[in-house]
């Protein structure tokens, strides 16, 4: 699936951070590799976010500037939907995160031998104080993982800014219709459906995108209501029904395809992605099984 071109494009999302955009722009645009193309969605910001991103894009002629009414961060990915080319390599960036000066040269790098979505990793970042994550596993390649996901709805990814895929991925899962339940937290849209849809996943622990810590983030550090997750869980259900068609792949999976998967993931790998390991996995298999025929009876 995936062309051997390298072209990058940076996607920001931005609602209401002015006070961190030119954190954030500045890293992209200090990059020692320059991106090829800059693509900035602002959700309906009501503070001083356009004027801001109005002089950058002035003074950046690779800068594409997107101005929409509020909707959330699907309706961000939605809106440049239209604008990704098949050949592209998409790094997505959230406006209050920002990248290391080799973010592009490292990431571009792994884009080779069909490889659709790279997983980063995350560092947390407080105003000025840095906490560095500890890699907890070597690079490692997964070739499919449409099968495990489907039956143990894993989530083999990362936050938006440490997503990145290839344009052609990018235009299987968005445009994506059900913005109203992903006004946050649409990378789970990413993760989940570009697994679903067998993509080839790399996860680069060495690799570090800036997360900043704030009081304004949307789910870290806060505690979720039992409404929160029962309406993510429907949700998710919803994008599973969805991406399962437009994969044409059964919503279940058969238990000797799912086991097949993780037949050879490491330890590591397993614990990083909350994966079931063989033996854990065939065990709830058969109490399901159990279950199942305890309720037929």
């Amino acid at each position: 699936m995936m062309s051997t071109a390298k072209k990058s494009v940076i996607l920001i999302n931005n609602c209401n951070y002015a006070r961190f955009l030119d954190q954030c722009i500045n890293s992209v645009l200090n990059q020692t590799i320059a991106p090829d193309r800059i693509i900035i969605v602002d959700d309906g910001s009501t503070d001083e976010s356009r004027e801001i991103l109005s002089r950058f894009s002035e003074r950046n002629s690779n800068i594409e500037l997107l101005l929409k009414d509020n909707g959330g961060q699907l309706s961000c990915f939605n809106a440049a939907a239209h604008l990704i080319q098949d050949n592209e390599v998409v790094f997505f960036l959230d406006s209050d995160d920002f990248f290391p000066k080799d973010h592009l040269e490292q990431s571009l790098s792994h884009f080779e031998n069909n490889l659709d979505v790279l997983i980063c990793e995350v560092s947390l970042y407080s105003e000025n104080k840095s906490f560095p994550s500890s890699p907890i596993a070597e690079p490692y390649t997964f070739q499919n993982t449409s099968a495990i996901t489907r039956s143990e709805k894993v989530w083999i990814g990362a936050p938006t800014s440490a997503l990145v895929i290839v344009g052609a991925g990018y235009k299987k899962i968005f445009p994506y219709d059900d913005e109203k339940n992903w006004i946050t937290r649409a990378d789970d849209v990413i993760v989940y459906a570009s697994s679903i849809m067998g993509m080839k996943k790399k996860y680069v622990p060495n690799i570090l995108v800036s997360y900043r810590v704030h009081d304004s983030n949307s789910f870290f550090g806060k505690r979720i209501s039992k409404q929160q997750h029962i309406s993510r869980a429907f949700s998710i259900e919803k994008l599973f029904y969805s991406m399962c068609n437009r994969a044409n792949v059964p919503l279940v999976p058969s238990c000797a395809n799912a086991y097949l998967e993780i037949e050879d993931f490491p330890e590591s790998v397993c614990k990083k992605f909350n994966i079931p390991d063989k033996k854990l996995f065939l065990i709830r298999k058969w109490i399901e099984r159990l279950n199942r025929k305890f309720i037929r009876n």
